[in-house]
């Protein structure tokens, strides 16, 4: 039996990966959708799958570090379905370099997006849950919230920051029938894997950087979109109402925090 009918979700940078799969998953379950992206086109695409499937989606081109844009966004929501029910912030950036390479742009740009895009839109669509008298924020952060990594740092710090902002919102209005969580998954086989980049950290040629983080997880692969897309249907439904406040681990046995 479907586990959303009736709910109203709204999923950020779902134009491809990781929230073009929460999407598509989110309809399955019933929920009708308002989906954005910065490539439209893209967004659209995601749109008509669902669609295809049988599901209810509106789609927007949307940048989420442009307050208009957000403004427009939330506007929407109310227009068409009459407000959110379940917030997926996913829509993120990821840029790895040692320490001393990082641009101060490049740590800009990942805090803007990872960090004040995921605050920008939870203020436009946490009142609406709040006056329906409850609803459900899904934050995607990562496995790099919760520990250290060389080469990485600025891309880490701001994944900290999402689930610090996850665990006190959450105690902010718990009260009002508001739950928080987040995602922290550790590689997820999207096109945020950066061969290139990475080749160097790991020290592998750039067509082995995948094989090698395989090979350093229990289960012997990565993570896929569909992995962290069922656990955020989890975290949307009415089962997980006691949890608030945790960033839940999708490692597959990588990272045991």
């Amino acid at each position: 039996m479907a586990r959303l009918i009736g709910k109203r979700a709204l999923v950020t940078g779902a134009g491809r990966g990781i929230g073009k799969a929460t999407a598509l998953a989110l309809a399955r379950e019933g929920a009708q959708l308002v989906i954005c992206a910065r490539s439209e086109s893209q967004v659209k695409e995601t749109a008509q799958a669902v669609i295809g499937g049988g599901g209810t989606a509106v789609s927007l081109g949307v940048d989420i570090t442009r307050d208009q844009d957000v403004e427009r966004l939330a506007q929407a929501a109310v227009d068409v379905f009459g407000g959110i029910d379940i917030l997926v912030n996913n829509a993120g950036n990821y840029i790895s370099s040692m320490f001393l390479d990082y641009k101060l742009e490049e740590w800009r740009d990942l805090y803007e997006v990872n960090v004040i895009g995921t605050v920008r839109v939870t203020r436009a669509i946490l009142p609406m849950m709040v006056a329906g008298g409850g609803g459900r924020i899904i934050n995607v952060a990562s496995t790099a919230a919760k520990w250290g990594a060389a080469g990485q740092s600025a891309y880490n710090a701001s994944k900290h920051a999402v689930l610090g902002l996850t665990r006190s919102l959450a105690l902010e209005v718990a009260s009002q029938g508001v739950r928080v969580n987040a995602v922290c998954p550790w590689w997820v086989d999207t096109e945020l894997i950066d061969d290139n980049a990475l080749s160097s950290v790991l020290g592998v040629p750039p067509e082995e950087v995948r094989s090698t983080l395989a090979k350093r997880s229990p289960i012997g692969r990565l993570i896929t979109p569909e992995d962290v897309a069922e656990l955020v249907v989890y975290l949307s439904s009415p089962a997980s109402d006691a949890l608030t406040g945790i960033g839940v681990t999708l490692a597959g046995g990588a990272i045991l925090i």
